[in-house]
């Protein structure tokens, strides 16, 4: 795991984010959990790390360095299984063709993963496997030849019992008009598209408030901008909506900048939580689930991740910004919540930790069955050309070479460039 830029003390966390990144405290979850487990099975596990850090007690890790350094250290120790996060800089050049081939390099997906990357990674003998955090994730490649070596393995989440969330939460009819963001404060994120829309919001509901959770130096040292909350460009782009004349910022925005479990003391009492509204890199969403789990609805924007997420739990998924207000200022005058208990049975059948770990430990003690590529029905199959890529999926499985004949996002390409007025959108 890269720690390079984590200065945060971790060593409580087993029992909330300390606020570090989102993939970082699963890698430490994750680990943590498997280690507890490997009584029961053939594996035992450690954690390889860059750099020192403060950690729980008993927790078995090791200091090796880069990624490559990781490498090198299986191999010395005949390692035979090596997860690894997903990064676009270990293709250029390919860092995994020179495994020895006792190892297997299980590619742990929390990005979506571009078309051209996908297909050396199926090019990649020593890449055994790649696991993405959500159905809606491995179904953006179904025809591509990556998929034959993919799976999906949800994250988790620390679900308690559904007595602790009404007890700890304020009653959703009793809740003022809060709206709270919960993210790193960079583009990715989206949150300037919330910050441009808070003027509407506040015209509908005067009395509306924001919550900012989350700071621009979550991943490491940035140059803040004039009031300190993110990087200099990126804060001049959504404070102008966000201010008065006189350049203070509004009472009704409140930036608590990076927290850890007091964060919780926030969503208690959200009425509308919106994790993300760009979307375009969430491929599963802890916040969401988090802001679900406290009674919060969820308003964001339609995209993979949040399929799985949100829209099973009746949150609101919208499509513009437009739409995002308005479903926004509808669910700040919503009185009652529709069924909280629907949504607190599905996190915790689909999501809860014991659960997931069971499927890691599963799949890490199971090499056999790597070989089979996992092939379930599609749902939500007219999103994103979704049928179209069965279909060619189908298609391409039935000939020896039917691999080499592109996908459907080649297709729309290839049709983009002989007509742009068609202008196709894909989703990655």
């Amino acid at each position: 795991m890269d720690n390079s830029k984590i200065i945060t003390d971790c060593s409580y966390f087993n029992i909330e984010n300390p606020g570090i990144g989102g993939t970082e405290y699963l890698f430490l979850t994750t680990l943590s959990e498997l280690q507890k487990g490997y009584t029961s099975s053939d594996n035992q596990y450690i954690l390889l790390l860059q750099k020192d850090m403060q950690l729980p007690i008993g927790l078995t890790y090791q200091v090796v360095g880069s990624k490559f350094d990781a490498i090198s250290y299986c191999t010395v120790h005949h390692i035979n299984q090596l997860v690894v996060k997903y990064e676009d800089k270990d293709y250029y050049p390919n860092i995994f063709r020179a495994v020895p081939k006792f190892l297997n390099i299980i590619v742990w997906a929390h990005n979506v993963i571009p078309r051209h990357l996908l297909n050396i990674i199926a090019q990649t003998p020593q890449i055994a496997k790649i696991v993405n955090v959500g159905r809606e994730q491995l179904d953006l490649y179904r025809d591509n030849k990556a998929f034959l070596k993919s799976t999906y393995i949800y994250n988790s989440v620390n679900v308690k019992p559904i007595n602790y969330y009404k007890k700890h939460s304020v009653p959703f009819k009793n809740r003022k008009q809060e709206v709270t963001y919960l993210g790193s404060l960079v583009y990715p994120k989206g949150f300037h598209i919330l910050a441009k829309i808070w003027p509407r919001i506040l015209q509908a509901c005067p009395n509306a408030h924001l919550n900012v959770i989350g700071s621009g130096t979550l991943y490491g040292d940035t140059k803040l901008g004039k009031y300190g909350i993110a990087e200099e460009s990126y804060e001049k782009s959504f404070m102008p909506y966000l201010i008065d004349n006189s350049g203070k910022i509004l009472p009704s925005v409140t930036f608590w900048g990076k927290l850890g479990e007091e964060k919780t003391e926030i969503l208690a009492r959200t009425k509308v939580g919106v994790p993300n509204p760009l979307g375009l890199s969430e491929t599963f969403c802890l916040s969401a689930v988090e802001m679900e789990l406290y009674g919060a609805r969820v308003v964001t924007r339609k995209y993979v991740g949040y399929l799985d997420t949100v829209l099973s739990c009746g949150g609101c998924l919208c499509e513009t910004e437009e739409q995002l207000a308005f479903q926004i200022i509808t669910e700040l005058k919503r009185t009652s919540y529709p069924d909280y208990e629907h949504t607190y049975h599905f996190i915790k059948k689909k999501f809860d930790r014991e659960r997931i770990i069971k499927q890691w430990l599963t799949f890490l003690s199971d090499t056999k069955s790597w070989r089979k590529g996992i092939i379930e029905p599609i749902v939500n199959a007219d999103y994103n050309y979704k049928q179209w890529r069965e279909w060619n999926r189908k298609i391409k499985s039935k000939f020896p070479f039917g691999y080499q004949l592109p996908t459907i996002d080649g297709y729309i390409n290839i049709l983009n460039k002989l007509c742009p007025i068609c202008n196709i959108k894909i989703m990655y």
